[in-house]
């Protein structure tokens, strides 16, 4: 049996192998047969096409995922960008969901500084193009090192040409590999890790990621995660609030019933507290974004 992230397969590597028009045709053909769409059928329809008009929207239909280059364009993105197509910029700039991604990215980098000390290893795994860790001001600081893991070769290399666009004062290590197979021991101060969670639908593979985060981590160390919670469609307890109701239906419109997307397994706070106690991470806090959607949880070895 392989490892978690080759059973994942196309979950993890964003690749589904279907042409553009091989992976509309398959869309609208499963739309038009659909029973329960949040919205009519020919808004989805509509949001559908427009999807096809955007390079950002063309990739969510053929992969029904995000990669490290598209997360950094909707996180880094702002009111202020010219130019997006209007959906793009509905997708970047106003969808509940990239919102809360946005305000988690920030949470990620807040946290990190907040316990940022001289001699700290840190580390983002999966690394994507490393913004998060390459962005923080270490200047400051002496001794600081960086680790890069993603089992994405694009990425590293997106990561390695990232650099040029920091003043980085740390040493930067950006490796090739599975996280699920890694074997880091005790060598983390703090530990980021957004994505990989997403893609998992069983609590048991994930769990098998978090004790090798638990490994990786040094005694006293501190892991930062994140997770989805379940929407109102799934769940009447969800916690979603505060979102206005059409960008929801709009949200849910695109994400699940258009894309199915691979990145949408959802998680409770209860859950994700109770996967990382059991690891033996302790002192486990949870800070909510301003919709509850996105959360980002941490927890100390």
């Amino acid at each position: 049996m392989g490892s978690a992230a080759e059973q994942l397969g196309g979950n993890i590597t964003h690749s589904l192998g279907l042409t553009l028009p091989e992976s509309v045709a398959e869309i609208k053909q499963r739309l038009q047969t659909a029973t329960d769409l949040i919205l009519p059928l020919d808004e989805v329809l509509d949001l559908l096409q427009q999807l096809t008009e955007f390079e950002l929207g063309r990739f969510l239909l053929q992969n029904r995922g995000l990669n490290g280059k598209w997360i950094k364009h909707i996180v880094l993105s702002d009111e202020n960008t010219s130019g997006l197509h209007p959906l793009e910029y509905w997708i970047c700039n106003k969808c509940p969901g990239m919102v809360c991604g946005k305000q988690r990215y920030r949470y990620f980098q807040d946290i990190t500084r907040e316990n940022l000390r001289d001699g700290m290893a840190l580390a983002n795994i999966p690394a994507g193009e490393m913004d998060v860790l390459y962005s923080i001001d270490t200047h400051a600081y002496s001794d600081i090192s960086i680790t890069g893991l993603d089992i994405d070769p694009e990425a590293i290399a997106a990561a390695r040409q990232n650099m040029k666009n920091y003043n980085i004062n740390a040493v930067v290590d950006l490796q090739i590999g599975d996280a699920w197979n890694m074997q880091f021991s005790e060598e983390f101060d703090i530990l980021l890790s957004n994505g990989l969670g997403f893609y998992v639908a069983d609590d048991n593979n994930l769990k098998a990621l978090y004790n090798k985060f638990y490994q990786a981590i040094k005694p006293g160390g501190l892991i930062v995660t994140s997770f989805v919670t379940p929407n109102p469609r799934l769940d009447p307890n969800s916690p979603w609030q505060g979102y206005e109701e059409h960008d929801i239906k709009k949200q849910i419109s695109i994400f699940v019933d258009i894309l199915q997307s691979t990145f949408l397994n959802y998680r409770t706070e209860q859950t994700m507290r109770k996967l990382l106690t059991h690891v033996g991470f302790k002192d486990i806090n949870v800070l909510y974004d301003e919709f509850h959607i996105f959360p980002t949880i941490t927890g100390v070895k």
